[in-house]
């Protein structure tokens, strides 16, 4: 008696779960719909990509452009502070050779 009891628990149980995770068929138009919205989907999600692309894209380029300017701006320092090291250093030298020796 008891095993036949659990046997059918067992058989509705097993029901149970292949019913759960059974699909319907669909109709083509419902395929066909479902397909379509899918490709909406993706499309707009690509869009949002190529839109996200273009925006670094232009980051990427003012920042190259900027990182030239800066680096250009750079090298007019460098090159003024060595005119400027170079005069302080002439002075020196004079004010060295202006001094009376002992």
């Amino acid at each position: 008696m008891r095993r036949k009891t659990l046997r059918k628990a067992r058989t509705r149980s097993l029901t149970r779960a292949k019913a759960r995770n059974y699909i319907a068929p669909m109709s083509e138009q419902d395929a066909i719909a479902r397909a379509e919205a899918s490709l909406a989907a993706i499309q707009q999600k690509l869009e949002r990509v190529l839109d996200q692309y273009q925006r670094l894209a232009q980051a990427h380029h003012d920042l190259r452009a900027r990182h030239e300017e800066l680096m250009h701006e750079r090298a007019d320092l460098v090159s003024h502070n060595e005119q400027a090291r170079h005069r302080v250093e002439a002075m020196l030298s004079r004010l060295k050779d202006m001094e009376p020796r002992a």
